[in-house]
């Protein structure tokens, strides 16, 4: 099954990726309060 390993990675990066975008994510919602909107 070529699409176990795939899906897999997939998801490992996904996995890091938001890990790696929440405090960003954080820091732009700290500053101002539409972007809260934005991202939802």
């Amino acid at each position: 099954m070529p699409f176990v390993p795939i899906a897999a990675y997939a998801t490992v990066v996904y996995i890091l990726t938001g890990v790696a975008i929440s405090p960003f994510l954080d820091i732009v919602h700290s500053n101002t309060v539409n972007t809260e909107f934005v991202f939802l």
